[in-house]
């Protein structure tokens, strides 16, 4: 110090090896050890591309550690086809019939595609389901007080989980004819096993939700819906034509205003049907017209 000696005095703000290379820098080597971003799996923000062959820990994390997926984009570098996220694990995507239960799947059938009742359905979505179609016992005229005060009617005779079988008024079973589009509100569901008051099988969902068809087109029931006690009675409101379109709410043929009027006017009408429904060789008894007002039927209601 001033020159008078030649020891070394004290190094002031020297800068000595970092603890560990940082993880988030590109070829840093802040610990001097000569290994660039030693002790990192991969570096922060530069792609997950070192951590792609553990499928269970494909995502480079903001501390340069290779941890579990969080999306399924954190798995578009792992092999094998693995680019789905299952709670943090890279594995194939969802495929029904792989006979293995993974992503949003339900249930997998593998290569068997049974129909019967515990099945698993095609969509790997659910199981198919057995449900009751009934008639009531009650004649009910055309103000139901709505689709709500149908199913409360439905309610009261059959118990909680029951709607009833009717269109118009916000409640529709498909758009186009016989493609089970659009639906709203409606009650008969894909996948799904009906049977009549007698536990014969009415019908057998598949990926349509409307009774007596499939491949979009019309098929004959298996069961009637209801037994007929006469060769007409009962018959049952309906709303819907013979390819389940809605009849209109307003017209000259519909659902006397959503199921709201009995008043008796000459320009409203309702339709329903008979025992005999849904039948390929005789639709004429299918749908049915009469007056808003005029009689009282029944409702058919459906298990949910």
């Amino acid at each position: 110090m001033n020159n008078a000696t030649s020891r070394w005095g004290a190094c002031n703000g020297a800068v000595g090896p970092a603890f560990s290379d940082s993880c988030a820098v590109r070829g840093d080597d802040a610990n001097c050890d000569g290994i660039l971003n030693g002790g990192c799996q991969c570096i922060a923000g530069q792609g997950n591309a070192p951590c792609s062959q553990n499928p269970n820990a494909s995502l480079c994390n903001s501390q340069g550690q290779c941890v579990p997926c969080q999306q399924s984009s954190d798995c578009s570098l792992v092999s094998g086809g693995r680019t789905f996220c299952d709670r943090g694990r890279c594995i194939l995507p969802p495929f029904c019939g792989d006979g293995i239960v993974n992503g949003a799947e339900v249930c997998d059938g593998g290569g068997v595609r049974s129909t019967d009742l515990g099945s698993c359905n095609p969509e790997c979505s659910g199981v198919y389901q057995r449900k009751s179609i009934r008639i009531t016992a009650t004649d009910y005229g055309t103000n139901l007080g709505g689709i709500s005060g149908a199913d409360a009617d439905c309610v009261r005779e059959f118990g909680a989980g029951w709607k009833a079988l009717l269109v118009g008024g916000g409640r529709r079973a498909t758009v186009t004819p016989f493609a089970g589009d659009g639906q709203q509100d409606w009650v008969i569901h894909k996948y799904t096993h009906y049977f009549n008051a007698r536990e014969q099988l009415v019908w057998r969902t598949d990926d349509i939700a409307l009774l007596a068809v499939s491949a979009g087109r019309a098929q004959t029931l298996f069961s009637p819906l209801f037994v007929a006690e006469t060769a007409f009675s009962p018959l049952a409101w309906s709303g819907y034509n013979n390819d389940w379109t809605t009849q209109p709410d307003t017209s000259t043929s519909g659902t006397c205003l959503g199921w709201t009027s009995a008043e008796i006017q000459r320009n409203l009408s309702v339709t329903m049907i008979s025992a005999g429904a849904f039948t390929v060789s005789d639709p004429q008894q299918f749908v049915l017209t009469t007056t808003c007002g005029t009689t009282s039927q029944r409702l058919l209601c459906v298990e949910q």
